[in-house]
């Protein structure tokens, strides 16, 4: 039977760079949280693998985080992954919004409902992991705390984000994930930041109070430097009505926080519009999960 699963997008809010490992990965401590941005994956059965996608800049073929996906199943059971997959893009490439992974995700949910594999959910966390640091968040969505290369995660209660909204902002800035980590690089990693703190505190009072949250993105100094643009984004949403603004991920999407409803949503919106052109935005909410 055909069907399709929503490949949700993430935001970090706040996100700490730490040491450089070994294997050439850093480890690192955010809060993830899923988005209702997402892309659309379309399964069916069929005599071999297959994958196509509505943009026709995504490479479809081996090094597509969903063939990845669809040969770490393969290789792990020893089975041909014979799916037509079909992906509706609509989460932007390089803007640190997690699509590649999210896709890889849904992948392997899919393939895994598809074949009838009855894989459980951390047998799929552990072949997500052969793909990327982040797959394994994306099988379960909601919101977490993610530490060493994102694969420890924390779950948290998504009722800690309720009651607020998210403006994001989508530059046409390409930023690649390596770039981003050897500029980091070269400009010295920044103080560490402490997230369990901040968890607790959101724990006591029942909500996660974004006008008072002092974490940052460590991304955004060495970034913003090179994309100045970036920064002022930030900054039109701080101005203009967020409680809180940050770059997410490596960047380049930056997003604002604002109470649900609010009318300075469209307004801030408008603005940046306004001031840097026709910059591709979009209204979200706070996802409690995935692929229910």
């Amino acid at each position: 039977m055909d069907f399709s699963l929503d490949a949700n997008a993430k935001v970090n809010i706040g996100l700490s760079v730490r040491d450089k490992r070994l294997d050439g990965y850093h480890n690192i401590e955010s809060f993830f949280a899923t988005i209702s941005l997402a892309d659309t994956l379309s399964f069916s059965k069929s005599s071999e693998f297959a994958l196509a996608c509505s943009d026709a800049s995504l490479d479809t073929g081996e090094a597509n985080t969903v063939a990845k996906a669809a040969r770490a199943i393969e290789n792990t059971l020893g089975i041909k992954a014979n799916c037509r997959i079909h992906i509706q893009k609509r989460i932007p490439m390089g803007a640190g919004l997690g699509g590649g992974s999210a896709d890889a995700a849904a992948a392997l949910v899919g393939i895994n409902r598809a074949l009838g594999l009855s894989l459980s959910k951390e047998q799929l966390c552990g072949i997500g992991l052969m793909v990327g640091s982040d797959v394994p968040f994306f099988i379960n969505g909601g919101f977490a705390i993610c530490k060493s290369r994102g694969e420890i995660i924390t779950p948290l209660g998504h009722s800690l984000l309720g009651g607020y909204e998210l403006l994001l902002a989508m530059p046409s800035i390409f930023v690649p994930t390596g770039a981003a980590y050897a500029l980091l690089d070269d400009a010295g990693l920044a103080p560490i930041q402490d997230f369990e703190p901040v968890a607790r505190e959101a724990s006591k009072t029942g909500k996660l109070d974004f006008a008072s949250l002092a974490l940052s993105n460590d991304f955004e100094g060495p970034i913003f430097e090179k994309f100045p643009l970036l920064g002022k984004i930030k900054e039109s949403l701080l101005v203009n009505g967020s409680l809180y603004a940050s770059m997410t991920g490596t960047g380049s999407c930056v997003y604002g926080i604002f109470e649900a409803g609010s009318p300075v949503i469209d307004s801030s919106m408008a603005r940046l519009q306004e001031k840097f052109g026709p910059i591709k935005t979009h209204r979200a909410v706070f996802m409690v999960s995935t692929f229910q």
